[in-house]
């Protein structure tokens, strides 16, 4: 699981810096998975893994933000995950579930 972490840092975060890079593969984030959740299989790993470094990445992405550059990340996000398209954004802004 280790290769497949480090291929989807230098393949999939190419808006890092060699050196975020380095760093990412130091923390060897597939170990975290593996330690909380030892009985999935490597099919399962996989979007736990992806999880975990999306997670440390945009963490480290946005420690110096602003409050709102912040909220409009999460507003963002909801989007995403809810799958509407940025077009649709205007119309759900001042929806109470964002």
């Amino acid at each position: 699981m280790g290769k497949d972490m480090d291929g989807w840092i230098d393949n999939d975060y190419t808006f890092l810096t060699e050196k975020q890079r380095k760093t990412y593969k130091k923390m060897k984030l597939h170990m975290c998975t593996a330690r909380m959740w030892p009985d999935l299989t490597y099919e399962q790993t996989i979007p736990c893994n992806r999880f975990m470094l999306q997670y440390v990445a945009l963490d480290d992405q946005v420690e110096n933000s602003s409050l709102e550059e912040i909220q409009q990340l999460r507003i963002r996000c909801v989007d995403i995950l809810r799958g509407l398209s940025q077009n649709l954004k205007k119309m759900h802004s001042t929806s109470i579930w964002l």
